[in-house]
């Protein structure tokens, strides 16, 4: 099977399963709708009684960049990890690495085809919600804006596969790879922006969120600051450094974890 036909494929029967199951979408579409909503009203709240900016950003500016984190997580990547760790564990993966398919490459296409049809709905249906709720973002006019939020939603994918991929290749050598994927799941949280935006960080942990592989991986919550004008050049080509190097990493540990396999039978 070539290498378009597979994802193709994969796509194409995931996506179509996923619509026949609507009770998942509400169930994630529910939850996300909780956790996001209930930080808007804080926000909203906190905006407010600062006088409706806060280290001159607005209300309307942290609540689209929350949104586009919260977008990009209903791809699931960071499931790519436990998926991987679970075919370790129950000895799967042995079976798995012997079949035509790149097994990683497996392992990329079935979740982004698990998660595809919600990640469009959800995103869609919760960008013209919030448009009408609290407004567009401040930048949204720019020239720039729209084709470098969709290069910073395409590297922010780019960048979190391997880091996830080597998150759940550390089950190789490890028993319990669980403490490692909740600290780099936790880093890319924190640094990301999911609960405080980025552009309220203390100097420090701004330049730790913009410059690591972490914040890197969430370039696009930093889309709708007005620095995103000047600096998105930097910054998307920085990101796209970390995906070449962690790309690279990536496959190096794959094939010591293959060896590893192949010479003590798992």
């Amino acid at each position: 099977m070539n290498a378009l036909k597979f994802p193709l494929t994969v796509l194409k029967l995931l996506v179509k399963e996923s619509t026949r199951y609507p009770e998942r979408l509400t169930l994630e579409g529910l939850i996300i709708s909780a956790r996001y909503g209930l930080l808007m009203l804080l926000y909203a709240n906190v905006f407010a009684l600062s006088g409706g900016t806060i280290g001159g950003l607005t209300f309307p500016d942290a609540a689209w960049s929350m949104f586009f984190y919260f977008s990009l997580m209903t791809l699931g990547l960071r499931n790519i990890a436990s998926g991987i760790m679970d075919d370790v564990l129950s000895g799967q993966v042995e079976t798995l690495l012997t079949k035509p398919v790149h097994y990683l490459q497996y392992r990329i296409w079935w979740q982004i085809g698990s998660s595809l049809y919600q990640f469009f709905v959800i995103t869609i249906f919760g960008a013209l919600l919030l448009f009408f709720l609290v407004g567009a973002p401040t930048v949204l006019w720019t020239p720039y804006f729209l084709p470098t939020l969709f290069l910073a939603y395409v590297g922010g994918m780019l960048l979190t596969i391997p880091l996830y991929i080597m998150v759940g290749l550390t089950s190789f050598w490890i028993e319990d790879a669980k403490p490692v994927f909740w600290i780099i799941d936790k880093s890319i949280m924190m640094l990301g922006g999911s609960y405080i935006p980025v552009a309220l960080f203390p100097p420090v942990l701004y330049a730790i969120a913009k410059y690591s592989p972490f914040g890197a991986s969430q370039l696009l919550t930093h889309t709708v600051y007005g620095t995103w004008e000047t600096e998105w050049p930097l910054l998307l080509g920085m990101q796209g450094a970390w995906i070449v190097l962690l790309f690279v990493l990536c496959m190096t540990q794959f094939h010591c974890a293959k060896s590893r396999v192949f010479v003590n039978g798992g």
